[in-house]
């Protein structure tokens, strides 16, 4: 599992955990606001049977005596009879109201109970949303409305219910705060140990570590971190054998194997004046003459191709970067540039062996593809360290990482020497490699 994957993971769990808690939230908030607003309706119901039975089978002019207006409730109390005819009304002066005003077949309270929709219902009058519960009082042919406006009902279900929802957004920050510490605690130790995988199996050079708790997962970064030392001390190790064999094969083709060519080479003229003027044996004698100095040829190639830099004479690595730039503009007749800074001094096998092959690589990757007229190869001190440049002024090419093998060999032989290879190439401008590596031995 990559680390982008388990970002997304937590990220979905997380953003799953808030989902549901929210809809948690809102579901309580329903249920709770269903429940008040239940116990409202039962209070105005109630209160309108409470009336129904005050006045009931009372008809004498008093009966407004018999109506107790609850205290602490801006409800609204109209009685009509079966016709809509008011009889009376709260909050106004019923002696006031003029007789043609006392029609309310076509109030919209009335106008519902007068269809036969008792009991609580929701009626809009005047754009004002109420909640209206009505009655029939059968003794007195009379209808008793009570409503109420929907703003005060809901103001007083949120004043009773906002202390309940303060306490469970109070739960829910806590346990998102648990949930953040929990990511935090999990996610960094593992984004650590990711960058360091990835660090490694893009051969880039490891730092140290950060991880001071001594948990399982800083044990596991540990043993990642002795891991990765050793394998790079056994790549180093591996890889000095290989060049020592390399060399020690380099010496055998140049010292034996060609004393022995050349040794035959010798023969060959003794025996050609021998031969004398037999044309067909002396035609014989020059073509073996001719293979023998072709492989005394190819054995030197050989040879210095295993063993391209020698060290055991001064600045050899120097003079084979400079036999190496002149052959180029011998074979391919382009410019190379070399420069470097003469106090830069290489005597380790591997350095100079891997730094070598990755200017080698780079050189051929340049003639081969990048249609260049220029090669500049350059040894400089930058800071505290040893900068290696080798640039092109050809087509260049789109970079993208972890393309292509040879890029990846590059990578590699520069890891092995503890160095970082930065590759920048810009299309029709050319392609400049760099590689950056610590010498402690350069002065």
């Amino acid at each position: 599992m990559n680390k982008q994957s388990l970002k997304f993971k937590i990220l979905f769990l997380f953003t799953s955990f808030l989902l549901f808690l929210l809809s948690f939230l809102i579901i309580i908030i329903f249920v709770i606001f269903t429940a008040f607003l239940s116990e409202e309706a039962e209070k105005i119901d109630n209160y309108t049977s409470f009336l129904s039975y005050m006045i009931s089978g009372n008809t004498n002019n008093n009966f407004e005596n018999n109506i107790y207006e609850p205290e602490n409730y801006l409800w609204e109390i109209i009685i009509t009879d079966k016709n809509g005819k008011l009889l009376y009304i709260s909050n106004e002066d019923f002696a006031k109201i003029k007789d043609d005003d006392k029609n309310y077949k076509e109030h919209p309270s009335v106008k519902n109970a007068l269809l036969g929709n008792w009991g609580f219902k929701k009626v809009i009058v005047n754009n004002k949303k109420y909640y209206t519960s009505s009655k029939f009082v059968v003794s007195n042919d009379w209808i008793i409305i009570v409503q109420v406006p929907e703003k005060i009902i809901l103001n007083n279900v949120i004043r009773t219910i906002l202390p309940i929802l303060i306490l469970i957004l109070m739960i829910i920050l806590f346990f998102l705060s648990i949930s953040l510490v929990f990511i935090s605690s999990i996610l960094k130790p593992i984004n650590i140990l990711t960058d360091h995988i990835n660090q490694y199996t893009l051969s880039k050079e490891n730092e140290h570590i950060e991880y001071k708790k001594n948990d399982e997962i800083g044990l596991a970064l540990k043993a990642f971190e002795k891991l990765t030392i050793e394998r790079k001390k056994l790549e180093k190790e591996i890889l000095e054998i290989s060049e020592n064999e390399r060399k020690r094969i380099g010496r055998d083709l140049h010292d034996d194997l060609g004393q022995i060519l050349t040794g035959i080479s010798f023969q060959l003229l003794l025996l050609e004046q021998e031969v004398g003027s037999d044309k067909d044996k002396l035609e014989i004698v020059n073509d073996i003459s001719d293979l023998t100095v072709e492989a005394i040829n190819k054995t030197k190639i050989i040879a210095r191709g295993l063993c391209p830099v020698n060290l055991l004479v001064e600045n050899g690595f120097i003079f084979s970067i400079e036999g190496l730039a002149k052959s180029i503009e011998k074979t391919y007749n382009i410019k190379c540039i070399f420069y470097y800074d003469n106090t830069i001094i290489i005597d380790d096998d591997v350095i100079a062996s891997n730094l070598y092959h990755i200017i080698l690589e780079t050189v051929n990757n340049s003639l081969k593809h990048s249609n260049c007229k220029e090669i500049e190869i350059g040894f400089f001190r930058e800071s505290e360290n040893v900068k290696l440049i080798i640039k092109d002024n050809g087509i260049g090419f789109e970079y993208k990482e972890g393309n292509g093998m040879g890029l990846k060999i590059l990578k590699y032989r520069a890891n092995l020497v503890g160095a970082v290879l930065n590759i920048d190439s810009i299309i029709n401008v050319g392609t400049t490699i760099s590689c950056i590596f610590k010498l402690y031995n350069t002065d």
